[in-house]
């Protein structure tokens, strides 16, 4: 859904994090329910004069977790994912991620290292030579 339209947009929060957050749980009941304008309503029991104080710490804390949700989809690499051969046309276990924005190159991001060969999860084993080839 690159484009949603906000019927698709509303569609979409009311069954993901709406559902989950007003959803009882085995052990215990929602903290917050749908009411029957749209709105999400706390099913807290708060003192009046704390009304204002969690208003504003549970903004923070959605403003927050839009934040960390917006950052890590700009950060998810789109680009062409390449693999090194050295001068004979050898492949070696390196893997480069050549990152691009409109269609123009913007970086190359040099794949960690990991495991070890033979493991399940080996990944980029020619780390070195893959950086010594990549400069």
């Amino acid at each position: 859904m690159n484009a949603p339209t906000a019927p698709e947009w509303l569609a979409y929060w009311r069954k993901n994090p709406i559902k989950a957050i007003t959803t009882a749980s085995k052990s215990q009941a929602p903290w917050f329910a749908l009411g029957g304008d749209g709105r999400v309503v706390s099913m807290l029991s708060v003192d009046e004069d704390l009304v204002a104080t969690l208003e504003s710490m549970t903004l923070e804390l959605v403003d927050c977790r839009l934040h960390r949700y917006l950052v890590q989809q700009a950060t998810k690499r789109v680009g062409e994912r390449r693999k090194f051969r050295d001068d004979n046309g050898v492949e070696i276990d390196a893997t480069f991620v050549v990152e691009s924005r409109h269609g123009r190159p913007t970086a190359v991001v040099m794949e960690s290292a990991g495991g070890t060969r033979g493991s399940k999860n080996a990944r980029n084993l020619d780390y070195v030579a893959g950086v010594d080839l990549l400069l």
